[in-house]
């Protein structure tokens, strides 16, 4: 054979390292080519030991099964699939292999639920009886990618099995028949990563370890079995290809890189230019298949996806690309259908006529459709399982997720297959159960419960509102006008407001209501007024009040009234110390002045790190940027400030943080400014008895709540927490379940979280890493980069798992060490050390200058 030639699309430099990205998919579709023209007439592939793994390989690389086949009397390997026995359990983790990539739902094949099936073999130590520990694992990797719930019960009796320390040689890799093997080992790797495991968990990365020492200067992986050198194994190269592609590891760069030569590299040289076959020492199918599947799966979590497949034999021969089921593509003409959308909560997050052209990718179906709608979205299985719309993602451990309806009926095939007609309805939905047949009622819609008051506590509160009314009008006696000239900022004046209620403060559960109130409430008011006639206007919850007396005005007018949206208020300064603790609303016509003062009354819910004292009602005077306060009457029982302006302009309330704690003394002033700022945000909180306790080691649950509201992570819509040790009700339990949806803290190996274990430096430092997803830059410092960053006497004890996520947060510098000679990787962080890297953390994020 001659030598074969790799095609390279084009070459780059970045950051002075070479970059090549080879024409791997021109591969893929020749080998494609290859193995489908094998098929016979019963549907098969006429190869007894390959005939599964080559219908893996075709599916996963977007060959619709249920199509292919020669000519018009020919049979589907589908066909040929159901009429199989599948009576041990490798048929039936390879059926559900298979199904899965297919598209198809192995709980319904053939009459089956080969899923149920399998997981019926488990036995006591958590195996299938699979009849070898690759396909123990295969075992494994077909569950998840059903649908099972990688924290169930099965899952974890499966994790822990593999997990054991004699289920490993003395190179690092899995045993297979008592021998250390790189194929079982990446399958295994597989695996636990699907059950949840990090991949820089000591046993993968000390196996790839292991198996990057194996690797020879063409790219090949040459030790394979037990330490043996066999020739060069491409089967084994394709096994790592795909779990380092799963794991987010990419197998060309520099770690992966020998000679000039790489993984990915040496599969494509393994390739027969004239037939398309990958070769091997006994037979082609099977290496064609493995290289397959491995070049598919770095395509997809490195090159964007896959391309188009070249014309295939089928039952349709006016189908579409890659052989599979018309999608309607031989149409010309664009068509509209109608579109909706509808979140778990009911909410509608999309409703409108969209229009599919034929240059949609997925044509006429009711994926293209989605599609069409310019929303994000996720899928599944090459397309065939849509898995997120707009960020909302499937519920792992439940049967929640997506569905959709086509004129009211629930087709039972994918999505990118269903044919769409013009004047067509589709409604995606998010089903609280796989038998949920129908969209669920909107609840965000339903009235918020406000929580009752006794008589004597309404009593008490209005006579609290007449107080405030009487101060108001006190204070409007002193005042024959409001100066024009008074515009001192509202940091340079003492005191801007009277405080009344402070003895009868409206109730925490008050304070809930009222602040949901006030976020599902956005003003918007346009109203006419007469001069001559005392006008009052106020939105439906009197968010806003403003009362403009009579001859107050030069003349009759529209007033508008509108509550500025959240991303124009970051555009806002506000002094340094202050936060808002109100909308800020817009008043107009702009340039209206009053005759008289007019009254403004707004509600508010003043939070406990705001002393009351140093709340003021403030306008924007966009000359000088300041906020400049007004007179005006805080009243604490009610929920209310009222105050008196003279002309329109946007106005706000604002609020001084209090970082006063009286623990917070001299040896801590460097913490100050970070504990004051993040306390007025909510993102961290005293003790009580005005205590912060700087110097208290803080726990892994009080800093992931931290890093969550910093990042405004959200738990809605994920399921339950994953771990065995955060009780559903806990406190911290959504601020959990949102970082570990997000990627930022994985637990450990026995399911577990440790919430109430004081968190390390070097834990802290790989959360931080993550949550500036950073992750890829830290993993790709090589170990002399790292050791640049890790000039401290004790670098050495710092976890292998942890170095380069620390040594990329010291070049970042957001985080320190102990001293100039320590990082201190195993000590406790501080709650004021913590403090200031969250607000570190939260500067960078908002690339805000830090003094």
């Amino acid at each position: 054979m001659e030598e074969p030639v790799i095609r390279v699309v084009y070459r780059e430099v970045y950051d002075e390292v070479q970059i090549t990205i080879y024409d791997d998919w021109e591969a893929i579709a020749r080998a494609v080519s290859y193995l489908a023209e094998q098929q016979v007439d019963n549907g098969s592939f006429n190869d007894e030991w390959n005939n599964d793994w080559i219908a893996l390989a075709l599916a996963e690389a977007g060959v619709d099964l249920g199509d292919l086949r020669q000519g018009n009397t020919g049979k589907t390997y589908l066909e040929y699939l159901a009429e199989k026995e599948l009576s041990t359990t490798g048929d039936l983790i390879k059926a559900i292999l298979v199904l899965n990539a297919a598209g198809r739902d192995p709980r319904n094949f053939a009459g089956r639920n080969l899923v149920q099936e399998l997981l019926d073999r488990q036995q006591e130590d958590g195996g299938f009886n699979a009849g070898s520990e690759m396909s123990e694992a295969l075992a494994v990797i077909a569950l998840v990618e059903a649908g099972e719930s990688p924290f169930s019960p099965w899952a974890k009796a499966a994790k822990q099995r593999f997990l054991r320390p004699e289920a490993r040689g003395k190179n690092n890799l899995w045993l297979e028949w008592g021998s250390e093997s790189v194929d079982t080992t990446a399958a295994v790797i597989r695996a636990l990563y699907l059950l949840g495991v990090d991949k820089e968990d000591p046993a993968i990365q000390e196996a790839l370890e292991t198996i990057n020492r194996w690797q020879n200067n063409d790219g090949v992986i040459e030790i394979t079995w037990d330490g043996v050198n066999w020739s060069p194994n491409y089967e084994s190269t394709a096994e790592v290809v795909m779990a380092l592609s799963q794991l987010g590891i990419d197998p060309t760069q520099s770690d992966w890189a020998k000679n000039g030569n790489n993984l990915v590299t040496a599969l494509l040289n393994n390739q027969d230019p004239d037939s398309g076959a990958f070769l091997g020492d006994w037979g082609n199918n099977f290496p064609t298949q493995e290289s397959i599947r491995a070049l598919v799966s770095y395509r997809k979590a490195f090159r964007g996806g896959l391309g188009e497949l070249p014309e295939l034999p089928s039952g349709n021969q006016e189908s579409g690309k890659g052989g599979g089921a018309t999608n309607g593509s031989d149409r010309n003409e664009s068509i509209e259908v109608a579109v909706s959308i509808i979140g778990p909560d009911g909410e509608v997050i999309f409703e409108g006529e969209v229009t599919i052209s034929p240059d949609n990718p997925y044509g006429y179906t009711v994926l293209g459709a989605l599609e069409a709608t310019g929303l994000s979205y996720e899928t599944k299985y090459d397309g065939a399982y849509v898995s997120a719309i707009n960020g909302i993602r499937e519920d792992l451990s439940s049967t929640a997720g997506w569905k959709y309806l086509v004129n009211g009926d629930d087709p039972p095939i994918p999505a990118r297959e269903k044919i769409l007609a013009g004047g067509d309805t589709v409604v995606w939905f998010y089903a609280e159960s796989s038998e949920d047949q129908t969209p669920g009622r909107d609840k965000s819609q339903d009235p918020l419960e406000r929580p009752l008051l006794t008589e004597e506590e309404k009593e008490i509160r209005q006579q609290i509102r007449q107080m405030a009314r009487e101060r108001l009008e006190r204070i409007l006696q002193e005042l024959p006008h409001l100066e024009p000239s008074s515009t001192s900022p509202v940091e340079e004046v003492e005191r801007a407001v009277v405080v009344v209620g402070l003895e009868a403060p409206i109730k925490e559960e008050e304070k809930i209501y009222l602040a949901q109130l006030l976020s599902n409430n956005k003003v918007q008011l346009e109203v006419p007024v007469k001069r001559k006639a005392e006008n009052v206007i106020t939105d439906a919850q009197q968010e806003v009040k403003l009362e403009i007396p009579r001859e107050a005005l030069e003349d009759d007018q529209v007033i508008r009234v509108e509550e500025i949206e959240d991303s124009s208020i970051a555009g806002l300064v506000f002094p340094a110390g202050y936060v808002p603790l109100s909308g800020v609303y817009e008043f107009g016509p702009s340039g209206t002045t009053f005759q008289k003062p007019a009254i403004l009354q707004l509600k508010l819910v003043v939070p406990p790190y705001i002393s009351p004292e140093r709340v003021a009602l403030a306008w924007f005077d966009e000359h000088s940027n300041r906020w400049v306060p007004v007179p005006a009457v805080l009243d604490l029982a009610n929920g209310e400030i009222t105050g008196l302006v003279n002309h329109f302009t946007k106005f706000a309330v604002l609020g001084e943080i209090n970082a006063g704690f009286v623990d917070l003394t001299e040896e801590w002033e460097w913490a100050r400014e970070a504990v004051g700022y993040l306390t007025a945000r909510g993102v961290i909180e005293g003790l009580g008895n005005g205590e912060f306790a700087p110097g208290r080691s803080i726990t892994r649950a009080e800093f992931i709540k931290m890093i969550t509201k910093v990042l405004g992570l959200s738990a809605n819509g994920l399921g339950q927490v994953p771990f065995s040790d955060v009780p559903k009700g806990a406190w911290y339990a959504p601020f959990v379940r949102a970082a570990w949806a997000a990627g930022l803290a994985k637990g450990y190996a026995d399911f577990s979280f440790k919430p109430d274990q004081p968190l390390t430096r070097q834990e802290m430092a790989v959360i931080l890493v993550r949550a500036l997803q950073k992750e890829q830059a830290a993993l790709s410092l090589s170990p002399a980069e790292q050791l640049d960053e890790l000039s401290f006497v004790d670098q050495e004890v710092i976890a292998g798992w942890a170095r380069p996520y620390v040594a990329l947060a010291l070049k970042e510098g957001f985080l320190d060490g102990m001293d100039d000679t320590r990082f201190a990787p195993k000590e406790e962080i501080e709650r004021a050390r913590a403090a200031l890297v969250i607000y570190r953390l939260f500067e960078q994020i908002n690339g805000l200058r830090r003094n």
